[in-house]
């Protein structure tokens, strides 16, 4: 699955951050696997390998907090892969 995105985001000349070891990371717990930057905008996904899978009580906060200071927030699962490229193109889309 990230592969893929990470492909598809290639593609469209959009960066793409991924930390494959989080545990190395310093900082608050629950960051969204994904920051991605496009012409546009910038967004955060977080990739979960099951449609069931839900947040978890960090994953939350990070959320909530991003989407209060306006930023682009997704969770992304197998079902969402026919929708990758929309969902990226839309990062590189002016505003209206």
């Amino acid at each position: 699955m990230l592969d893929f995105i990470e492909t598809e985001a290639k593609v469209r000349n959009i960066l793409v951050h991924h930390c494959r070891r989080g545990f190395y990371c310093e900082g608050d717990n629950g960051l969204p696997d994904l920051i991605l930057v496009g012409s546009h905008r910038l967004a955060f996904w977080e990739l979960k390998n099951s449609d069931f899978s839900k947040l978890s009580s960090s994953q939350k906060t990070w959320d909530y907090k991003l989407r209060g200071t306006g930023h682009w927030v997704r969770l992304v699962t197998p079902s969402d892969l026919s929708r990758v490229g929309e969902y990226l193109d839309q990062l590189n889309e002016e505003s209206k």
